[in-house]
């Protein structure tokens, strides 16, 4: 256990980062052959984590609409494929200022290579009428500026009703970015790099439907002899650790829930399954005997009933192993144990 750095573990991290594509690419087949999966159906959706540094040598950390409603911090975006079972089929790290829409080709086109060996055709199904059964007109769009994939939205009522609130709502936003170039220049307004960002993310959020037809540019003034904040590899790598040992969750979940024959299902968030698991311990027991030797005892405590019924869904034992008789040898009882275990009379 010494052996095991904070240092090394960082570096374990980005080795297993470097295998992203192939550690996915064999989960997600691996996962569909052991609980017989076909992917009919999946899922796509982005979410966002924010950054509590500046992060100002990141190139993905960005200020944008922050779900965890902290506008004012640099975020990055995590964008996951999941079948409905939950088990992901794909994921991207990308710039904190992405939109959902804006990911979504991309994401196709991954996502096609990924699955082109299989039988089925990918389905699109899109709502053409809204809740009250009226028409929506639906319009493919290219645009010369980019190469982004834009569908036009036509509703009779929808017009009607945003035709006035677009208006009011540019005006807000051109007002506030008129604010915050005069503050740029003006004696003691605000000039540092993340309150600035932090007061555009802040108007993006005000108007969200606006600011996505603005381009907004920044230039910043480097300055030398700053400390060098983790790179973006940290981050991404960090991130798929977590992707990792939601993997190993979700996993052990899906078992617990399905139903066989014989077996019902247990249907648990995940903390409810780790404390019931605690409950469960090894004890080690520790005595002297007439010839001065430490004489170690490790056993395993009875399971509770809860505890067995995960063990029987999972297939594990209900003690990892039997009772352990050992004898300690007194140069490593003294250095392992603390002092009131080495404290012990003649039995």
């Amino acid at each position: 256990m010494e052996k095991i750095t904070k240092n090394r573990l960082y570096r374990i991290s980005l080795l297993l980062y470097g295998e992203k594509a192939k550690l996915e690419n064999y989960l997600s087949l691996q996962t569909n052959e052991l609980f017989d999966i076909e992917d009919k159906i999946i899922l796509y959706d982005l979410t966002n984590t924010y950054y509590e540094g500046r992060m100002v040598e990141s190139r993905i950390a960005k200020y944008g609409r922050s779900k965890g409603k902290r506008n004012d911090a640099k975020l990055i975006v995590l964008a996951l494929v999941v079948n409905p079972e939950s088990f992901i089929k794909y994921s991207s790290i990308l710039e904190g200022n992405v939109g959902d829409s804006s990911t979504l080709s991309g994401m196709i086109d991954e996502l096609r290579l990924k699955t082109s060996g299989g039988g089925h055709n990918a389905i699109v199904v899109m709502v053409v009428t809204d809740r009250l059964k009226r028409k929506i007109s639906l319009q493919k769009v290219t645009c010369d500026r980019d190469e982004d994939y834009y569908l036009k939205v036509e509703s009779e009522t929808k017009k009607r009703k945003e035709s006035s609130m677009n208006d009011r709502f540019r005006e807000g936003f051109e007002t506030g970015l008129q604010k915050i170039a005069v503050s740029l220049a003006r004696k003691g307004g605000v000039k540092q790099e993340d309150k600035v960002y932090e007061r555009i993310g802040r108007l993006k959020q005000k108007y969200p439907s606006i600011y996505r037809h603005f381009e907004i540019q920044c230039e910043v003034a480097v300055e030398t002899g700053k400390k060098k904040y983790k790179k973006d590899e940290s981050s991404m790598a960090h991130l798929h650790l977590g992707l990792l040992a939601y993997r190993v969750v979700n996993t052990v979940r899906y078992q617990l829930k399905k139903t066989e024959p014989d077996k019902d299902s247990i249907r648990l968030q995940w903390k409810e399954i780790v404390r019931i698991m605690n409950t469960k311990k090894a004890v080690t027991s520790l005595a002297q005997n007439k010839s001065d030797e430490i004489i170690e005892i490790r056993r395993c405590t009875y399971p509770s009933e809860k505890n067995q019924l995960i063990c029987d869904k999972l297939g594990y034992r209900y003690a990892p192993y039997k009772k352990k008789k050992s004898v300690v040898h007194k140069t490593i009882f003294e250095k392992n144990y603390p002092t009131q275990y080495r404290e012990l009379n003649s039995s």
